[in-house]
């Protein structure tokens, strides 16, 4: 055999690989691949090889006419296409038309049927087989049907009707005793009225009230507010709003609390201080403020602290600073060590460095082995470029350690 005719078998010779198997098919020869393709067997994702092919595995659809291009359908003509029928114009615009004709039909009979039901027009026969109305029985006299009318209309709170009824009604010697009952019960649905009414007035009061931050006098009103079926979703909000101004109220008795007792510090003043910020009640911190401030001649230290900080919160740092001067008049040197770092930051935020270091020195000078209060010193020192000082307070923090 030939090189040439070797060679050419050697290129008839082709290897597959079905897609998603890991297998390799092969040896197939260039007619078995294409009747795989036509049949199905073989898809354009596979891959296959052969020795033109080098050492890459190819896309089986990258093979010349081993798929048959498919053909696009024709699109249908024009012609053969049916438009749409046009939509009327007198149907469009007729449903609405109807809807309103269904409503006025259906508000016309409802009213209809009350005045028959009331008597308060006569019926025909064809009206009674229409809408089912209790004709009175010629038996019943007619006292027995005004007395029945008087009941309806007491049932349903039209004073002024019940109350003409009642007036024929006594006009009778007979029924003098009938018509006595019918209005004490006409005055009982006055008094219900009055009442009803008297209660709708109050629920402006109770939201002024709770405006106002009067909560006891609007709780009392909420409680009878929630008595009537009517009011008892109004009375159900004002009852949480009531709720929510309490625990607003605790929570600034809280920061007024810990206020007096200096408790407020970097860690706690947001929180403290939040529920005036939320309610916009700065008024309310600043009379906390000078109630605590009230008694400068015996004003504890802490207390000083932590005026100083709700002041500095507020933006005033004015009456920061005489705080401050106060606590320096009455400092205890002996005190506790967190007490005078507070102070130094508190100057150093209050721009008063130099308040700052003599605080420091007045209190090392009593307290020399305080570490913390040193290094705080040398770190101040540092800031300030006096590097040669900082690192002798370093190492004078070192030998007490």
């Amino acid at each position: 055999m030939s090189s040439k005719g070797f060679s050419e078998k050697r290129l008839n010779e082709w290897f597959y690989a079905i897609r998603g198997d890991a297998a390799r098919h092969g040896v197939v020869d260039e007619s078995t691949l294409f009747r795989m393709a036509t049949e199905g067997r073989l898809h354009p994702g596979d891959l296959v090889w052969n020795k033109a092919q080098g050492d890459r595995w190819v896309l089986a659809s990258s093979v010349p006419d081993l798929f048959p291009k498919r053909s696009k359908p024709d699109k249908p003509k024009s012609a053969d296409v049916e438009p749409p029928a046009p939509v009327s114009k007198r149907h469009r615009t007729s449903l609405p038309v109807l809807l309103v004709v269904g409503v006025i039909l259906i508000s016309s009979a409802s009213w209809l049927s009350q005045k028959l039901y009331l008597h308060e027009i006569q019926p025909s026969p064809r009206l009674v087989r229409l809408f089912g109305i209790e004709t009175p029985d010629p038996g019943v006299s007619d006292i027995a049907l005004q007395a029945r009318l008087i009941e309806m209309y007491l049932e349903r709170e039209d004073t002024q009707k019940a109350q003409a009824l009642i007036a024929e009604l006594s006009k009778s010697e007979a029924h003098d005793e009938q018509a006595a009952h019918y209005r004490q019960r006409l005055a009982s649905v006055r008094k219900t009225l009055e009442h009803r009414e008297a209660l709708r007035r109050s629920y402006p009061v109770a939201v002024q009230h709770l405006d106002e931050g009067r909560i006891e006098e609007a709780d009392a009103l909420i409680a009878r507010l929630a008595a009537f079926d009517e009011l008892r979703d109004k009375a159900g909000e004002l009852a949480r709003r009531s709720e929510a101004l309490k625990r607003e109220r605790q929570r600034k008795r809280t920061f007024v609390q810990r206020l007096n007792a200096g408790e407020i510090h970097d860690g706690n003043m947001r929180e403290s201080m939040a529920v005036f910020r939320e309610t916009k009640s700065y008024h309310e911190l600043y009379a906390a403020l000078e109630n605590a401030l009230r008694r400068r001649n015996v004003l504890p230290q802490r207390m000083c602290l932590s005026a100083a900080r709700v002041y500095l919160a507020l933006e005033q740092p004015t009456h920061a600073g005489v705080v401050m001067d106060q606590f320096v008049a009455r400092v205890d040197l002996a005190g506790p060590e967190e007490d005078v770092l507070a102070a130094v930051l508190l100057f150093n935020a209050l721009g008063k460095p130099q308040s700052a270091v003599d605080l420091l020195t007045d209190y090392l000078e009593k307290n020399p082995d305080k570490v913390d209060t040193r290094l705080e010193w040398a770190a101040m020192l540092a800031e300030a470029d006096d590097r040669r000082t900082a690192l002798a307070q370093l190492r004078i923090a070192t030998n007490h350690r």
